[in-house]
Formats: C-alpha cells, sequence, structure tokens
C-alpha cells in the first residue's frame, strides 16, 4: 500500500486505527443486537457486509474515502467475530467454553493470515496486471 497508492506510513497508520477504532466502539452495539436478534441474524448480515468490504477498496485511492471504508470494515467486522465467537461458545456448551475457545482462536487467527497471504501471492503471480488496486482487492479478501 505504501508503494502502489503512494501513502506514507503515517497515513497507512491512521487507515488501519479508523478500523481498530471502529471495531472497539461497535463491539457494544453489536452485542445487543445479538442479544436482541440472536447470533444467527447477525452473523448473517455481517457475512454479507464483510463480502462487500473488499469491493469497495476499489472505488477509491483517496486517503479520506479509505479511511471511511476502513471504519465500515472495522464496523462490519466486530460483529462478525463477536457472532462466529458466540455462536462457537454456544455449540460446545459452558463445561467446554474456555477449551474450546483456547483451541479455535490461534485457528483462527492463522487461518485468516494464510488467507491474506494467498491473495497476495495469487495476485502478485497470476500473470494479472500488476494494478495497485487489484492487489489490494487481492490481498483484503
Amino acid at each position: 500500500m505504501l508503494n502502489d497508492l503512494g501513502f506514507d506510513i503515517g497515513m497507512v497508520g491512521v487507515i488501519t486505527a479508523l478500523a481498530v477504532l471502529a471495531k472497539v466502539v461497535s463491539l457494544p452495539y453489536w452485542g445487543r443486537a445479538i442479544n436482541r436478534f440472536g447470533n444467527r441474524p447477525v452473523l448473517i448480515a455481517t457475512s454479507f457486509g464483510a463480502s462487500v468490504v473488499p469491493l469497495i477498496w476499489l472505488l477509491s485511492r483517496d486517503p479520506m474515502l479509505l479511511g471511511l471504508f476502513n471504519a465500515f470494515s472495522g464496523f462490519v467486522w466486530a460483529g462478525l467475530d463477536l457472532a462466529s465467537f458466540n455462536y462457537a461458545l454456544s455449540l460446545v456448551g459452558a463445561s467446554f467454553a474456555p477449551r474450546s475457545s483456547q483451541s479455535t482462536m490461534p485457528f483462527q487467527a492463522c487461518s485468516m493470515q494464510a488467507a491474506r497471504l494467498q491473495g497476495a501471492f495469487s495476485s502478485r503471480f497470476s500473470g494479472m496486471p500488476h494494478s495497485s488496486v487489484l492487489q489490494a482487492y487481492c490481498s483484503c479478501s
């Protein structure tokens, strides 16, 4: 992103921080939505929202819009993370909840990183045109 979009490290830090801030701020709201509607509807809605996140990166190279897009990404991923974690815990029951979270969180983190690396490698070595926007899209998806 530094070379392809022409941003400096400070701008990338601000854009990344907006996603984290949106995630932290929106978690209580997602918790109330899950309590009101249940895990499944929130999980479905945020899954659709998360699938749109990489596509909106194709719309602009403007740092302000990318910051807004990344804040939306943090908002959507907060709901998806919370709903999927609650759903996983509801499947195993209260007695196995600590063991379940202990075993699933590292697997989730490794699989998300593997997906990002796969997207980056496939955009770099697939013979696709090396457009910066296309590489950003493949790395985020």
